[in-house]
């Protein structure tokens, strides 16, 4: 069994399981407190008015934290090959955006 499918889009990070299901996030500095990330979760294009948070210094973290939401949409074959995955989209995502 394969992990999800992680595409890195200009504004959205998207995970597509086997199923057709779809969970976009998108990761931002936090305006409250910009010393810290935001990623907030959609499925499909419906809002989850979900989020974790993590130092900005911490993309581990926050990796970790939204690995840890997605597992209760997706099934997740190796948590750990996740994880990486969604730090190096979280990490692609920062690098090609402005920091707003």
């Amino acid at each position: 069994m394969e992990n999800p499918l992680i595409t890195v889009q200009h504004e959205h990070i998207v995970i597509t399981s086997k199923a057709h299901k779809q969970l976009r996030l998108h990761v931002s500095h936090y305006l409250q407190t910009p010393a810290h990330l935001l990623c907030q979760f959609a499925e499909n294009e419906n809002n989850l008015f979900a989020a974790v948070f993590a130092n900005s210094h911490d993309t581990p973290q926050l990796a970790r934290r939204a690995t840890s939401f997605i597992r209760a949409y997706l099934f997740i074959a190796d948590v750990g090959a996740m994880e990486i995955a969604v730090l190096q989209a979280i990490d692609a995502s920062l690098r090609n955006r402005p920091r707003s």
